[in-house]
């Protein structure tokens, strides 16, 4: 069976391909039990930037490049302010290239992993690294695993479902710019958020994940 690490997409889908996303974020344990949280970015680069980087020969048929945002240690320890003191050599000094071979690479040469493939999370599926609790600093519990995720396309197709059947009652009452959240209760998974941001002013409303169809 495949070791896959997962990646929420926090940035805008479909950019900075061939990954499809500019910004993507997870939180994973090494092979030696390290638990790390790491965030990328893709970033877009021009002739003007590239002459600052000896090695821009390689990179230099790839529309981005990549980006090591944050690499941070989670010690599990709440007095340990884990994003300043325990932030990785990588951080904001490596860059690398941005596809999922290159994400891969640098996973497994710099963090001392052996995962199999690199995925980003399916809209939709709920993954992102941050639990919403807040226990101290670095507590592991605070985050989700990227390398524990298992997405449920059965939900992810009746989200992505509920979400196409609002954004179209947003279209047919006019609205030229239509804007619908649609996610999964922290608490409880089977409750569904819908938000509503329109000037029709349609009500927001809660529905049960069992009750929805794909």
């Amino acid at each position: 069976m495949s070791k896959i690490l997962w990646f929420e997409g926090a940035g805008m889908d479909g950019t900075a391909q061939p990954v499809g996303n500019c910004r993507i974020r997870t939180a994973f344990c090494n092979d030696a039990g390290t638990m790390y949280y790491l965030e990328l970015n893709g970033l877009r680069w021009d002739a003007g930037q590239r002459k600052f980087l000896e090695d821009a020969e390689e990179y230099k048929d790839e529309a981005c490049i990549g980006w090591v945002d944050f690499c941070h240690e989670i010690t599990d320890d709440p007095d340990i302010e884990d994003c300043s003191v325990r932030r990785h050599a990588i951080e904001r000094e490596i860059h690398f290239h941005w596809t999922f071979e290159g994400i891969l690479d640098l996973v497994n040469d710099r963090l001392g992993c052996s995962f199999d493939e690199i995925r980003i999370a399916p809209k939709f599926s709920g993954y992102t690294p941050f639990t919403g609790r807040r226990r101290g600093y670095g507590i592991g519990a605070d985050y989700n695993r990227g390398d524990q995720f298992v997405p449920d396309m059965e939900a992810v197709a009746k989200m992505r479902a509920l979400y196409d059947r609002e954004r179209a009652r947003q279209v047919a009452e006019g609205e030229r710019y239509p804007c619908v959240s649609v996610l999964r209760d922290d608490e409880d998974p089977e409750i569904v958020h819908v938000l509503h941001f329109n000037k029709q002013h349609l009500p927001n409303f809660d529905v049960r994940l069992s009750e929805l169809t794909a």
